[in-house]
Formats: C-alpha cells, sequence, structure tokens
C-alpha cells in the first residue's frame, strides 16, 4: 500500500517556500510507504532508520509491521513563510553559544509544532494506520536522512514516543517528531558536523508497538575495547526505554561469536521498569518499582542470550559491519526494533596477505608524535619512503591503513623471541603506553602461536645488512671521529643532496616528470639520509649510557641532564633561534610592535605598509628560505608550509614579543650551552683518574653529535618541499584540464591514482575526490589508538606512578624540573600565541610546533616518549615536560593554573580555569 498525495493513489499540488518566493512543485512520491514497498536507495524518502528496518522486514528479520511517513510529507509540512528567518538564524549560529543555539532552536520548534498538518499528509497517514491496525498500540519515532549512516550516527538526537493510541495522538506525535529535528542537541549536531539544516530532512516511522516481556541493546562488537568477535548485551524487563533513558541499570552478558559461548555475566539491581499504559487508560509508558525477588533476578535465560547472539551475527552479516541493535522479547518471540551501524569503532588494519592468526598493528602517527588523519595522497608518500617489506612498485606491505592512519604490522618479527624481547623496552624512549601495550600482546599465548609469513632467514638477512652498514660508522663516530666535523660535514652532505633534487626537478619538462620523479626519489631517502646521520646519533646515545656507567653515582644527576641542553648545531634549535631574531628586528619599530601585538588579523600587506618594517621582511624572506618548507603536522606531505602561507609566522613573532628584552632568547641558549660544558668538565673531573679520558671522550660524542638527532626530519621534509609543490602545481593543471575544482584536492587522491592520470587513465576525479573527503572528514574525528590488534582489540597501555598525588594525570616525564603556571592549550600551532611563562598543553608537537617553545614554561603532550621531538626540544630549553599523558587537550582547560613535575611525571591541575580562550 503507498498513499500518494491529495488521495490514495492520486497526486497532487505542494507549495514549497525558498527564500521568501511561493515556487509550486508537482510531486508524485508516495507520502507513506510501508515497510514491505520500501527499496534499498530509500534513504532520501524513509531517512536512516526508516531504510534499515524495511531492510530488515525484506530479509526476513522479525520486524514488528509498520509504515514510514516520509520526507515529502515532511516537506509538505515546511509549506510556511515564517521558516526562511528561522533557518537564516540557524545558518549564523556560532556552535559554541550555547545561549544562541537553544533560543534558535526553541523558535524553530514552536513554530513547526503551530503549523496544521496538510490535509493530504493527513490523509495519507490515517489510511495506513487504518489498514495497519487502529485498535494496536504504535511506537512513533523519527528517522532523519542524515541518521544511522556508515561514517555518522545521529541516534537519539531526535524524539521517539511508545504506545501512541488513537488517531489524534498519533498525528500529534508525528508533529512532534518533525519539531525534534531541532532539538539543541541535533542543531549542534549537524552544525559542527557540516550538514546543512536544510537539506536534512525526517521521516516518521509509525511501528506497531511489542509488549515487551524484557527489552534490551545489542552491540555485535565490543563497543569498549573493540574487539569484534564479542558481542556485548545489556537487557531490563519490561520496555527498552529505561535502560535507553539510563533509569535503570541493565543485566550485562559478553558472548564469544567463535563459539557462540557466553563468557560473563553481570546481574544488576534493576529497581525500576517502565511498561506500556492499556489503551483504557489512555495509552504512553509509566515507569513502576519492581519487587525484590524481581529486582535481582536475570532478565535473560541462556537460551534466549544465544539466540541474540545468533541475531547479532546474522544482522552482521546481512548489513556488512558491526551493528547497534535494540531488541525485544514479546513471549518467546524475538523482535528487532531497531538497528544502526556503530560509527565510532576504529577500522581494523588489513594485513597484506590474509593471515587467520592474531597480528598487532603500531600506530605510525603516535611514533612520530602527529595523531591526525592523513590525506590518502600521504599514505602513499609514507609508505613509499618506509624502507620495509616493500613490493614490487616500491611500497610498503607492512603499513597499512585505517581510519585516515597509517599502522605498522611487526606481528612477524614479535613471532621471533628476540624481537619480542627487545622491541617493546625500544619503544619506551617513543612512546611508553605503545610500548607498554605491545609488550602485554607479545606475552599471549594466542599471539605467540600465530603463524610468520617471513622467514627467519630473510629477517636475519636484512638485520645483517644493516649492522654491516650502521655499525663500523657508529663504532667510528663513538671512539675515533672528530665530532665537530661530523656535524659540519652531515650538514654539508644533505645540503649538497637537496640542492641536487631541486636542480635535477626543475631540469624536467613539465608537472607530470617533476611530480613522477619526487616520488621516486622517496625510496632512496632511507639510503641517503638515515643511514648516514642515525650512526651519528646511535654513537651520541651509547655515549651518554658509556658515560653513566664510568661514572657511577659520583655526579650530580643535574649534571648529566645538563649534559643534553645548549648543544651546538640542532637545526630545529637554530630555526627557533633565527625566529626570536626576527622579533628583535620588530622591536626596532615601534609601530610594528604595536601592531603585531593588537591587530585582529595579521598579514605581510599590512605589514609592509608600516614604518621600519623592511629589515622585518628581508629577515623574513632570509628565514623562509631556509625553513619555509616547515609547517605544523609536516610529516604529513598534504599540509600547508610556511612558504604557503607565511602570514602563519606572525603568531609566533606576536607570541615571541611577550619577551621583555631584545636577545634574551639568545642569551638564555648562550647560557645554557655554558652550563652544559660547565657540567661536562665537572663530570670528567668527578671520574677516577683512569677513566677520565674514556668519560671526557664519551661525554663530548654525546654532546656534540646529539645535536644531530633533527637532522633527518628535516632533510626528508626538504625532500617533501619538493614533492609537495610538484603536486600542487599537477593538480592546477588538472583544474586548467576541468578535471578538479582546486589544485589541492589532489590530495583526496592516492599516489598511484595520481601517476596511473600521467599514464593516460581517466576517471571521474571529482566524484572519487567528493566520496574521500566525506571518509577523510569521517575519519578526522576517530582517536587513533596506540596498538589495536586484528580483531579490532585497542589494547591500552597503562601507566602508574605510585610518587603522583591523588588526582594527579599521569605521563611520563621527559624533561627534569618542577613548574607551576597557567595552561594554554593548543590544537593548531599555526592560529595560538603562547605568552611567556604560560604551561604549552597540545595533542603533540613536531618542528612545525617549536617556535612555540621559545616562551613556554613547561610542556604537557597526549603523546611522545624519551626521544621524540617535543621532548627532546624541551630537554634543549631546559624546560619540563611531562608527554603521553591520555587526555590532556580535554582533561586541561585554558587558564587553569598546573604543576609540572617533569621529574616524577605527573601534571596536577590546581585551580580551574579562568580563560576559556584557547589555540
Amino acid at each position: 500500500m503507498s498513499t500518494k498525495p491529495g488521495a490514495a493513489g492520486g497526486s497532487g499540488q505542494v507549495v514549497v517556500g525558498t527564500s521568501g518566493r511561493l515556487a509550486v512543485a508537482w510531486v508524485t512520491m508516495a507520502l507513506v510507504v510501508t515497510f514491505a514497498e520500501i527499496d534499498g536507495d530509500a534513504l532520501a524518502l524513509v531517512g536512516g532508520k526508516g531504510a534499515n528496518l524495511a531492510r530488515m522486514a525484506r530479509a526476513g528479520f522479525a520486524v514488528p509491521p509498520g509504515f514510514c511517513v516520509t520526507t515529502e510529507a515532511f516537506r509538505a509540512f515546511l509549506v510556511s513563510p515564517g521558516l526562511d528567518p528561522l533557518f537564516a538564524a540557524l545558518d549564523e549560529l556560532d556552535v559554541d553559544d550555547a545561549a544562541g543555539l537553544r533560543e534558535a532552536g526553541s523558535s524553530m520548534r514552536e513554530h513547526l509544532l503551530g503549523l496544521p498538518i496538510p490535509s493530504p499528509v493527513e490523509a495519507a497517514i490515517e489510511a495506513a494506520w487504518t489498514e495497519l491496525g487502529p485498535e494496536h498500540a504504535y511506537a512513533v519515532r523519527s528517522s532523519a536522512t542524515a541518521e544511522d549512516l556508515p561514517s555518522a550516527s545521529f541516534a537519539g538526537q531526535q524524539d521517539t514516543y511508545l504506545n501512541v493510541i488513537g488517531r489524534a495522538q498519533l498525528l500529534d506525535r508525528v508533529r512532534a517528531c518533525w519539531a525534534s529535528l531541532f532539538t539543541d542537541r541535533a542543531i549542534s549536531y549537524r552544525a559542527r558536523a557540516g550538514f546543512d539544516h536544510r537539506k536534512v530532512l525526517l521521516s516518521v516511522v509509525v511501528q506497531r508497538m511489542a509488549r515487551p516481556d524484557s527489552a534490551g541493546v545489542m552491540f555485535t562488537a565490543d563497543p569498549v575495547d573493540g574487539r569484534r568477535q564479542l558481542i556485548s548485551i545489556d537487557a531490563a524487563f519490561g520496555l527498552g526505554e529505561a535502560l535507553v533513558s539510563g533509569q535503570v541499570n541493565p543485566d550485562h552478558y559478553r558472548v564469544d561469536k567463535r563459539g557462540p559461548r557466553i563468557l560473563d555475566r553481570q546481574t544488576a539491581d534493576k529497581r525500576v521498569a517502565i511498561v506500556a499504559i492499556p489503551a483504557s487508560e489512555g495509552g504512553g509508558t509509566e515507569r513502576v518499582e519492581l519487587d525484590a525477588a524481581r529486582r535481582e533476578a536475570e532478565v535473560l535465560s541462556d537460551a534466549q542470550i544465544l539466540e541474540l547472539a545468533g541475531l547479532g551475527v546474522a544482522l552482521e552479516d546481512h548489513f556488512g559491519g558491526p551493528q547497534d541493535v535494540e531488541w525485544c522479547f514479546e513471549g518467546d518471540a524475538l523482535l528487532v526494533t531497531q538497528t544502526r551501524p556503530i560509527t565510532t569503532l576504529f577500522p581494523i588494519p588489513e594485513p597484506s596477505t590474509p593471515d587467520p592468526g592474531l597480528r598487532v598493528f603500531l600506530s605510525f602517527g603516535h611514533a612520530q608524535v602527529m595523531t591526525d588523519a592523513l590525506a590518502p595522497f600521504a599514505h602513499g608518500v609514507i609508505r613509499r619512503f618506509f624502507p620495509f617489506g616493500r613490493d614490487a612498485r616500491g611500497v610498503s606491505s607492512v603499513m597499512p591503513s585505517a581510519g585516515g592512519r597509517l599502522f605498522i604490522d611487526p606481528s612477524d618479527l614479535l613471532r621471533l623471541p628476540w624481537f619480542a624481547r627487545r622491541l617493546p623496552k625500544a619503544l619506551t624512549i617513543v612512546d611508553l603506553r605503545t610500548a607498554a601495550a605491545l609488550g602485554a600482546v607479545v606475552e599471549r599465548a594466542e599471539f605467540r602461536r600465530g603463524a610468520r609469513r617471513v622467514s627467519r632467514a630473510r629477517i636475519g638477512a636484512t638485520v645483517a645488512y644493516l649492522a654491516a652498514r650502521v655499525v663500523p660508522r657508529v663504532v667510528w663516530r663513538l671512539c675515533f671521529a672528530r665530532t665537530q666535523t661530523v656535524v659540519s660535514r652531515t650538514r654539508e652532505l644533505l645540503d649538497a643532496q637537496y640542492a641536487q633534487l631541486e636542480r635535477d626537478c626543475a631540469a624536467l619538462p613539465d608537472e607530470a616528470a617533476r611530480l613522477r620523479a619526487s616520488v621516486e626519489v622517496l625510496a632512496q631517502l632511507f639510503e641517503r639520509v638515515f643511514l648516514r646521520i642515525v650512526p651519528s646519533v646511535m654513537a651520541a646515545g651509547i655515549g651518554g649510557v658509556l658515560v653513566r656507567k664510568l661514572i657511577g653515582d659520583r655526579v650530580d644527576p643535574d649534571d648529566l641532564e645538563a649534559l643534553r641542553r645548549g648543544l651546538r648545531g640542532n637545526i630545529t634549535t637554530q630555526m627557533d633561534l633565527e625566529l626570536g631574531d626576527l622579533a628583535d628586528l620588530a622591536r626596532a619599530s615601534p609601530e610594528l610592535v604595536e601592531h603585531l601585538r593588537t591587530s585582529a588579523t595579521l598579514s605581510l600587506e599590512a605589514l609592509a605598509e608600516l614604518p621600519g618594517a623592511k629589515p622585518l621582511l628581508d629577515g623574513l624572506d632570509r628565514f623562509l628560505a631556509e625553513y619555509g618548507m616547515r609547517g605544523a603536522a609536516e610529516i604529513d606531505v598534504t599540509r600547508p608550509r610556511w612558504r604557503d602561507d607565511p602570514s602563519l609566522l606572525l603568531q609566533v613573532l606576536r607570541g615571541n614579543l611577550s619577551r621583555e628584552a631584545q636577545g634574551s632568547h639568545r642569551e638564555q641558549h648562550e647560557g645554557m650551552i655554558r652550563a652544559g660544558d660547565a657540567a661536562l668538565e665537572r663530570i670528567v673531573a668527578a671520574a677516577p683518574w683512569l677513566r677520565r679520558g674514556l668519560v671526557r671522550r664519551f661525554a663530548t660524542v654525546h654532546r656534540d653529535l646529539a645535536a644531530l638527532r633533527e637532522h633527518p626530519k628535516f632533510q626528508i621534509i626538504r625532500h617533501f618541499w619538493v614533492l609537495h609543490r610538484a603536486a600542487l602545481d599537477y593538480g592546477a593543471r588538472l583544474v586548467e584540464a576541468g578535471e578538479l575544482d582546486e589544485a589541492a584536492d589532489i590530495w583526496m587522491l592516492e599516489v598511484d591514482e595520481v601517476l596511473a592520470h600521467i599514464d593516460g587513465e581517466r576517471v571521474d576525479l571529482r566524484e572519487r575526490v567528493a566520496a574521500r573527503r566525506l571518509e577523510w572528514s569521517h575519519y578526522a574525528g576517530l582517536a587513533p589508538p596506540r596498538v589495536i590488534t586484528s580483531e579490532g582489540e585497542i589494547v591500552r597501555g597503562e601507566l602508574g606512578n605510585d610518587a603522583a598525588p591523588p588526582g594527579a594525570l599521569i605521563g611520563t616525564g621527559v624533561s627534569a624540573g618542577v613548574v607551576e603556571g597557567l595552561a594554554r592549550v593548543v590544537h593548531d600551532p599555526s592560529s595560538a600565541v603562547l605568552h611567556a611563562g604560560e604551561i604549552l598543553v597540545a595533542p603533540f608537537t613536531d618542528p612545525g610546533w617549536t617556535p612555540l617553545f621559545i616562551n613556554a614554561a613547561g610542556l604537557v603532550m597526549e603523546v611522545g616518549g624519551m626521544m621524540t621531538h617535543g621532548s627532546v626540544v624541551a630537554r634543549e630549553y631546559g624546560i619540563p615536560a611531562v608527554v603521553s599523558v591520555d587526555g590532556a587537550t580535554t582533561r586541561i582547560r585554558t587558564g587553569q593554573r598546573l604543576v609540572v613535575d617533569g621529574t616524577r611525571g605527573f601534571v596536577t591541575v590546581l585551580e580551574p580555569g579562568s580563560d576559556p580562550e584557547s589555540g
């Protein structure tokens, strides 16, 4: 049965208001459709909930019968000239303005609740209701066109009404559902997710009410840790509304799909239930108290639990992914009242070849201290650069993608006992939580039983090759080389490599050739850069260890810490010093200082108009020539660089001007150099006489060669800059050809796809970019796990700290000292200003962030370890730092007073924040 506008089976006119004008459109789509009449492409007509119910009904699942009042009926309802200003008010809302949001939402709902339902729509609803049975009670639920999608869920944002009885109640509840599209929560969610309020329409599902003995929610994957083989069931007596609304503590069951078998159960004290009120008493629902015996009784029998699990597996198979299912038992009959995708699960990385055993994946983003989602083009770039497991295309097969992030699959290595013992320990200097989580997986018997896909001989050959290239160089640098000569020659070598790459690319005939060449050079970077510099960095690390062994406890630990500060030749420190020099150039002009400190918007054009600007602009040009390829999150080749938008640096200059004295940044650095040199002399003097020569040698190696730690990243980013420009140039060519809308759209294509295009393959690039951008925007909102298994389990490494006071935030101390100050929470360094003495709280940092360190009194990060970038820079600057603090940017607010204990590894929040602003 379907009912058309005007009369059953007919058609009619609908008048639609658009921007204050009236337009007349003939509408022939159904106003009401039964579940049986809804096809697989009906999302726009009946919304996500309606479409899913129809799919289940057609597939034979036990779904209470019903119909949908379609979005065409909603369009007809929205015929009102008074709506245009209300929509305009929604468009202009600031999503963080709670009061404005409440006012706009209230006005919209009040207007809609006062509108009459058009007579053709009313007649269509009544006809469907009569055919289904007016003697029954009904559930009336909202079903938005943007809800229950694989990449977004609007669950619970519109209204549901249960046990609706009679024509008048039904029509009132349909109108109320339509108005609930504009609840405060729904408006806020759509605005933050980028949905147009006018384009999200609402269908209403009218479904015969079951009279359940029990009801609840089932997740076909564990919603807590992500394991796909576990089913999680919550159950309560009566209607499921008590559970969904949080009015009752449900019984909880976990089932392993692989049996299936019940793993565990928790029986709750269920004080209340929500039940249907009889029709003779007007319908609706009521909350009732349960007697003592029923409160403590189990809601489900074992047979019912396993029947539910079987239903969950069938629904998951039918819909092609984990489901969030609402169900009920009416007597012995199991009914499904709703199912939707679980959109919060992080996708599982896929190994390059199928493997039935348990595998483990490490987040590349956490290792690189950059956990944002990467654009598709960046995935291919990093896979070509990563030197292990390359296939015939030169792409690493041990770096699967998932959720917009890259992961490393070390499973084959970890099934060798030598690596299983050492790799988790080695990762402690990168991220302690990652190391703890990996160590926990390696100890599991099911992991150790897995088969290796790579032979021991092949792994041994790779290790032998690397050892032959690295070990002699480490020994030479540790024992014999002139350390300052090593530092200077390393920089000369890198400069020569980069200059040659620039010349080679400039000599190529067009954008396509330059792009291909800059992609092909990625495979050479490990050999050309890392194998040249890593031996020096390893020698520095070994030198520090040997100093500690030779000196024992004869020296103040603060001297050993000072040895790692004030390093000569650190490329990132040099960059920050030159940024400080730019601030000093600005100080020469009072007009420049005033403009930088007070202007709402900063631009080079406005700066150029001010007196005394030329020295600063010339200095900025020199700085960009040397460091302009850098930027925030620079490991992602698609991110803007300082040369792309030099005005980003003006925010940094604004912050640097908060320092009082000209040249103070240079004086501070020189002071740290002197302090480090003096510490070295005290360490040597404290050593036994016969060991002093060795201690001096190893301490000098440690101090001089540690300055090269930032050079590999610097060189990689210079190569990425060449690729970045070449890709945008080719993107501009595709714009001219009408294949892309803007050059930066190329980032939403994979490297292989771009190379195929260069070779003549033609596909609809615009369509592909649009789909990828939608997918990427969903992934950007997911929090990536440090460690995830092939079963989807997110393994969380826990850190303990007996020295921390109650309530302290636990992390890893990476730069010693204790500091108290005001927090500045920063998510985007390009728009943030850090004032002198503030504590920088960030999700991560990379060299694009380090200009902020000049003013920082302390550092708190969500990821990182002893040797990650922010930690090294914090030690170089002598500021206390604690990293690997889970959720730091959400648990700390700008303006809160903190104590950062970088010695013992915790952060204490002393008082609420007074300044809500954050970057």
